[in-house]
């Protein structure tokens, strides 16, 4: 039965939103984390409802979506001990920079790609969370979208590899460059971004990976007509 209300939920929540009736959408996926009991249950639903939020960020209340896309995906967090927090310090920031940065004294940027996979299901959840919400935080607080995606970056590094890396991987490039002006870093871990979604050949990430490359990362490096390509 709980399996049911769960899935009667969520699918009425979007039926809901495909139909343009967001307020009563909102509340099937209320009513849903209501029957959730295990965190997974939780998190799953939390996801859904960050993608609705950040569905309608189009719409003239921008600012109130993705702010709700940045709560909700708080709470979700909260579950597992991670907390979103905006106006986040720089200290908060360069903390978790120096601790990825320890991490990569182990392993070398280019071994990154042959990470074993993470076989944790909650844990590739929780980064699917983290990603699906960075694009809030760039508009809302870009110290917040540096956070998240250093985070994630060290949760690949500990729990190990997942499909969608390569835009974590990505987004890490251009905050090398544009917060650290670290040009050679920016460079290798752009590398990994597109070494990483070649191999997973996953469409749609190809798009923003080579996207990101082009514009904000290769040509610091190589001459620009290199990255004309991508």
């Amino acid at each position: 039965i709980m399996e049911y209300e769960l899935y009667e939920s969520n699918r009425l929540g979007f039926s809901k939103y495909f139909s343009g009736f967001y307020d009563e959408a909102e509340c099937y996926f209320n009513k849903g984390l209501a029957y959730a009991k295990t965190v997974y249950e939780k998190l799953v639903l939390y996801n859904e409802k960050i993608l609705f939020y950040t569905s309608l960020s189009s719409d003239e209340k921008e600012d109130i979506y993705l702010r709700k896309a940045l709560a909700t995906a708080n709470e979700a967090l909260r579950l597992v001990n991670i907390e979103l927090k905006e106006d986040i310090s720089i200290t908060a920031i360069l903390k978790e920079y120096s601790l990825l940065n320890l991490s990569l004294r182990k392993r070398p940027i280019e071994q990154l790609l042959h990470l074993k996979k993470n076989e944790d299901e909650t844990i590739h959840l929780v980064l699917k969370i983290l990603l699906n919400v960075a694009g809030s935080a760039l508009v809302i607080d870009e110290r917040l979208f540096s956070w998240i995606t250093i985070r994630s970056v060290r949760l690949i590094l500990k729990h190990g590899d997942v499909d969608f890396a390569s835009l974590i991987y990505s987004n890490y490039a251009s905050i090398l460059m544009g917060g650290f002006n670290d040009t050679k870093r920016s460079y290798q871990f752009g590398l990994l971004a597109i070494q990483h979604v070649e191999r997973e050949n996953i469409i749609l990430y190809k798009m923003n990976v080579y996207m990101s490359y082009g514009i904000n990362v290769g040509f610091w490096h190589r001459p620009y007509v290199e990255s004309i390509y991508y």
